[in-house]
């Protein structure tokens, strides 16, 4: 793997993230001994993220540096072995879990959900109509999440969806009422290498919330996933106080394990992140 620090490092979340790395390769990156949360070195970062094929050898080594085990990924490498998520905090702020009891109601409340009864795609609402996008649907998507989204942990541009949607590293599929309008987008990022995906992107406009048009996108998706790519192992990594979307995920039959604290740069300041995890 990549040694070189402009490779790994997420400046918008001000985060390391390292996949399938060893000890050695997390030391070469990252000294674990040096400080990396001063503003006044660059480049800066406080949080690292280790992903490493589970179950580990001896994750009493990750323990001995100082990382936690936050969450894992099922299947998340090519040969369907799951990524455990290990984690170390340059910034103590940063590593307090600061609305833990608002996290743990938003995840009891969704895992009482029960699962909707088919994996069929659900159907659309009357008046609407849900399609897969192409890359001139880039600059409509880019509108609408910017819209919806004072903050955003990637970058919204619509030259950046475009690029996505046109090598088909991500696929979206988005609903339009009967005028036309983009009402909502998903999108599944795909991992062609590990043969797996993220389901993200999920947006709905305010006006047009609980009809149900995110289960009826990913559930859609779930479909192209399989059909078109033979992917089978799925998963999101939704923001934990988002009590509609861990909702979503578990009538979906997705399967919480685990959660991100303080990963991600979002409207209202650093939100931890839950990871729902599934084989289709």
């Amino acid at each position: 793997m990549t040694t070189d620090l402009k490779d790994v490092l997420d400046v918008r979340n001000a985060r390391i993230k390292l996949v399938d790395a060893t000890l050695s390769d997390v030391k070469a990156v990252a000294p674990l001994d040096t400080p990396r949360a001063d503003a006044s070195r660059e480049p800066t970062w406080s949080k690292l993220l280790v992903y490493t094929r589970s179950p580990v050898a001896d994750a009493s080594l990750w323990i001995e540096a100082g990382l936690t085990h936050e969450a894992t990924i099922a299947g998340f490498f090519e040969d369907d072995t799951d990524a455990a998520i290990w984690s170390l905090f340059t910034d103590p702020g940063r590593a307090a879990e600061t609305m833990r009891d608002a996290h743990e109601l938003a995840l009891r409340l969704a895992q009482s959900k029960d699962p909707l009864p088919t994996d069929e795609p659900a159907a659309v609402p009357p008046g609407f109509s849900m399609r897969r996008a192409s890359p001139g649907d880039a600059r409509r998507i880019a509108t609408l999440m910017n819209t919806v989204f004072a903050a955003y942990p990637s970058e919204l541009s619509a030259e950046r969806l475009h690029m996505l949607i046109d090598k088909q590293l991500s696929i979206f599929r988005l609903i339009e009422d009967e005028a036309g309008k983009l009402v909502a987008v998903a999108s599944a990022e795909i991992d062609h290498d590990r043969k797996n995906a993220e389901l993200t992107d999920c947006t709905t406009h305010p006006e047009f919330r609980g009809l149900g048009l995110s289960k009826c996108l990913i559930s859609a998706l779930h479909g192209d996933l399989v059909s078109d790519w033979g992917i089978h192992h799925v998963y999101s990594i939704a923001r934990a106080l988002e009590t509609g979307m861990n909702c979503v995920f578990s009538q979906l039959g997705y399967e919480y394990r685990g959660r991100l604290v303080a990963n991600s740069r979002m409207p209202e300041g650093w939100e931890s992140m839950n990871i729902w995890c599934r084989t289709l």
